[in-house]
């Protein structure tokens, strides 16, 4: 009876053993998957997750600043039903423009991988917003091409100055022939 009464204690114990560790490993698992959403919720750039055919999965939080829909308006909806992009965008670039649901314009660079999740295939595309990048490269090239009108003004007014100045001193070589003779 005894060594029953041992025998049962062990199984006891061992059985308490594994249920600590399988309690740790969910702790483990919780906390990582907790940290997993902090980070993907409060990415600075927009994260949006979907299947192949564009249905919305989950998006975060700068996702929806960027689109200007809440992540419930963009879950289970066909992204290209919403007409984020525009239909003459060509595919396989990285720059875009996107329309927001205020019809207010955006323009992004958008990084994309296929990624498995729960043994499916699914489109994780990260969204970067570079419009003021944009602005600011249409300011250099309003300026640049203000510059070189400036330049071809500039330089075409010093030819002209070069001009009037080889007819002067021709004038002054008549004159002073003129006046001699």
């Amino acid at each position: 009876m005894e060594k029953r009464k041992r025998k049962l204690e062990k199984v006891v114990e061992n059985h308490e053993v594994k249920i600590k560790e399988q309690k740790e490993i969910i702790k483990k698992l919780n906390d990582s998957e907790e940290k997993f959403r902090f980070l993907f919720e409060n990415a600075p750039d927009a994260y949006f997750l979907y299947d192949i055919s564009g249905i919305f999965i989950d998006a975060n939080n700068a996702a929806e600043e960027l689109v200007g829909y809440k992540k419930e308006e963009l879950i289970a909806k066909n992204m290209f039903d919403l007409k984020l992009l525009p239909a003459d965008q060509s595919p396989g670039l990285t720059d875009f423009n996107l329309i927001r649901k205020d019809d207010g314009h955006v323009f992004v660079e958008i990084k994309s991988l296929i990624v498995k999740m729960k043994d499916k295939n699914v489109v994780l595309s990260i969204a970067h917003d570079i419009t003021k990048h944009k602005k600011t490269e249409k300011e250099i090239e309003r300026k640049t091409e203000e510059l070189e009108k400036f330049n071809r003004l500039a330089i075409g007014r010093e030819f002209r100055i070069i001009e009037l100045k080889n007819k002067i001193k021709e004038l002054e070589g008549k004159l002073n022939k003129n006046g001699k003779a």
